[in-house]
């Protein structure tokens, strides 16, 4: 994830977008292990 900040992306967006996606919360996304 520090690869992308560094390249300049917006990395709150991002998270929410995958968080749509997977139909899960966005802190999920940071850590799944802990979730499943």
């Amino acid at each position: 994830k520090y690869a992308l900040q560094a390249a300049g992306y917006d990395i709150d967006k991002v998270v929410e977008k995958v968080a749509a996606v997977l139909n899960i919360k966005p802190s999920e996304v940071w850590a799944p292990g802990k979730q499943r």
